[in-house]
């Protein structure tokens, strides 16, 4: 009894595993990767380990790309920096402003049932030691992956606009399925309707 019940575990352990291996990652946590790429080569590119204290400036709506491209920012740079201000500038050695001016979501359709997923975003910093403007810098990145069709509803939360994109189009002879069948259909309704009446 004891057997069957780890056997029955044992089991339902493996097909909970396969099952979440076939859910593929949402944009968002897309968007969430790419970000922290993004912080990682804002690092690099400013040298800010180098002081002592930041502010971090931006706007950004708790739904918006910007701000979660901040929270990036900001959880990478807590082990390089001993303060990271977000809010009130107080005795801070450097600053830096940034803005997420773009982000997409492109689906292109690869076979019958996949599509390849490109998720890109657009990141503009600016950073200040003082009020001198030191460095600039616009980084542009994109992750891309193939995902099943049937998943495009799941992946995308409509809480965040950012991370829903345009759906692939049908093939040329999809499109046109549809209203030939309407038309084939109609027509050989009428056809048959004038050949009983005049019987």
């Amino acid at each position: 009894m004891k057997c069957d019940i780890l056997c029955f575990i044992l089991l339902l352990s493996v097909f909970s595993a396969r099952a979440d291996e076939d859910q593929p990652t949402s944009n968002l946590v897309r968007f969430e990767k790419l970000f922290s790429l993004m912080a990682s080569e804002t690092d690099s590119f400013f040298n800010i380990k180098s002081h002592s204290s930041v502010l971090i400036q931006g706007s950004a709506q708790q739904t918006s790309a910007g701000w979660f491209f901040r929270s990036s920012l900001i959880q990478f740079l807590q082990n390089e920096v001993e303060r990271i201000v977000w809010q009130n500038p107080q005795d801070v050695d450097c600053m830096l402003e940034f803005q997420v001016p773009e982000t997409s979501v492109q689906y292109t359709k690869v076979n019958h049932d996949g599509v390849e997923r490109k998720v890109s975003a657009t990141a503009s910093l600016v950073f200040k030691i003082g009020n001198e403007i030191s460095a600039s810098q616009t980084f542009k990145k994109s992750l891309l992956d193939t995902i099943k069709i049937n998943d495009l509803q799941q992946i995308e939360n409509s809480l965040y606009p950012f991370t829903i994109g345009e759906k692939p189009e049908s093939g040329a002879w999809q499109k046109w399925l549809e209203p030939g069948l309407l038309i084939g259909l109609s027509a050989g309704i009428i056809y048959m309707f004038y050949s009983f009446r005049s019987k």
